[in-house]
């Protein structure tokens, strides 16, 4: 934050187009600048833009500015992403996104199938942004953690997608008081706009959760460990299944996750199978099958619209004929974060690395609902949250781990407050805290 990454995104398309045009001659070329909303385009860039750019260097036509005939005519269109969809037929030669993080991967892709001109070799497209949003799971997996989707392996490789950290220190622009103020943010706050840590962020759901903590490499599970799982169906949307390790201590171990979308019922219960016997994690387990699986609601529904019409038949029922038999899970969705986090913080929970990205990345990336901040953003109705893996491992703490309570001897009562002489009250003898006689009117 502070970094100056607002004042590059709008100064550089505006050199594409003019170098363009004075070493390949070319005119007219169009290029976009986006905000995920109008009020955040017309704060961040508009306002700024038309007190920036000089009456030399062109003029404006409403939200376009256009670069004056001797720089070659190029546009800058500024635009919002409230719907990326109604840019289908348009084409642009340079694509810059401020705060991407706010916007989710298939934006992302929308918006690279308009990334096209005629007769130019090299159409960029550049981003700024600072963590936390709905985005910040692919975002940082793609730019910052170098882990690129398999359809981007396709064509591209890790050379391709450059991360350039934009500090705030980095801006000569900015006060010493400035600064200050960032260092005297809440301790995450700080991390995520001062120092740029992009493992926490401000809205961070789990703040408990350290990756270099809570993610451990592999080991062979004993065989008097238990071994259990959990669902959450998803046809359209994400199945995941989880295999989790439970040690003599109640330590909780999440092995492996399967994680896909799109398939039938059918498909699902016969990856699901395969998954546990042979499947990613599967050397570690000894291919055992789980003694317990705890499985979102939705597996009792009749809702696959792919099923055999005449069959009907449930994904329930499916895991029941391929033995695996599924258990209701507790659905409180704030008591369940209470108890991820609670395993989090005492390092109860922890996952194998590798083996659990989806989960990984869901806990890591997660904000705080802004209507109720004891659930997670969207509260399981946004389809643009990712939180599939995290609801079915939300079950299987909510059956497995116990969160700590505290110890009786902590506790305050009003009676232990009370003189001995008010303690019987409406009928009701209350017992006297041993040692306890301090008057409650010194209190």
């Amino acid at each position: 934050m502070g970094g100056g990454k607002s004042y590059i995104l709008r100064w550089a398309p505006i050199r594409y187009m003019i170098k363009n045009y004075l070493e390949r001659g070319a005119r007219g070329m169009e290029c976009a600048l986006f905000c995920e909303t109008y009020p955040a385009l017309r704060d961040r860039h508009l306002d700024r833009a038309r007190s920036y750019y000089p009456q030399s260097l062109g003029r404006w036509r409403g939200t376009d500015f256009i670069l004056a005939d001797k720089y070659g005519s190029g546009v800058l269109k500024f635009r919002n992403l409230d719907d990326a969809s109604k840019y289908q037929s348009a084409e642009f030669a340079f694509i810059a996104i401020d705060e991407l993080t706010k916007n989710d991967y298939q934006t992302f892709n929308d918006l690279r199938t308009r990334l096209r001109w005629p007769n130019t070799p090299h159409t960029p497209f550049a981003a700024a942004t600072n963590p936390g949003g709905i985005g910040h799971s692919w975002v940082k997996q793609i730019w910052h953690d170098k882990q690129l989707p398999t359809e981007l392996q396709r064509r591209f490789t890790v050379k391709d997608f450059n991360f350039v950290s934009a500090l705030p220190s980095d801006n000569p622009w900015n006060t010493e008081e400035y600064i200050d103020s960032l260092d005297t943010l809440p301790e995450q706050m700080r991390k995520a706009y001062l120092l740029g840590d992009w493992n926490v962020f401000a809205g961070m759901f789990f703040t408990q959760f350290d990756v270099m903590k809570h993610t451990i490499e592999p080991f062979v599970i004993p065989p008097t460990w238990r071994i259990v799982a959990s669902l959450d169906p998803g046809w359209a949307s994400h199945c995941s299944f989880g295999i989790y390790a439970i040690d003599h201590e109640h330590n909780i171990y999440k092995v492996s996750n399967y994680y896909h979308r799109g398939l039938t019922t059918i498909q699902h219960v016969e990856g699901i199978y395969e998954f546990i016997k042979n499947g990613p994690g599967s050397e570690y387990t000894g291919g055992r099958m789980p003694d317990l699986v705890i499985s979102g609601h939705d597996a009792w529904a009749r809702k696959d619209r792919y099923a055999i019409l005449s069959s009907e038949k449930t994904m329930q029922s499916c895991m029941a004929e391929a033995g695996i038999y599924l258990t209701r899970c507790i659905t409180d969705r704030v008591a369940g974060w209470t108890n991820l986090k609670d395993a989090l913080h005492r390092e109860k929970f922890f996952l194998f690395k590798e083996l659990c990205k989806p989960t990984v990345e869901e806990i890591a990336s997660v904000m705080s609902d802004d209507k109720n901040p004891e659930d997670i953003q969207g509260r399981g109705n946004d389809p643009k949250v990712p939180d599939h893996a995290l609801d079915e491992t939300r079950y299987m703490l909510m059956s497995t781990h116990k969160a700590a309570m505290p110890k009786a001897e902590d506790w305050n009562r009003p009676s232990d407050y009370l003189h001995p002489r008010y303690r019987k009250r409406k009928g009701h003898i209350i017992s006297q805290p041993l040692g306890y006689e301090k008057d409650w009117r010194t209190l």
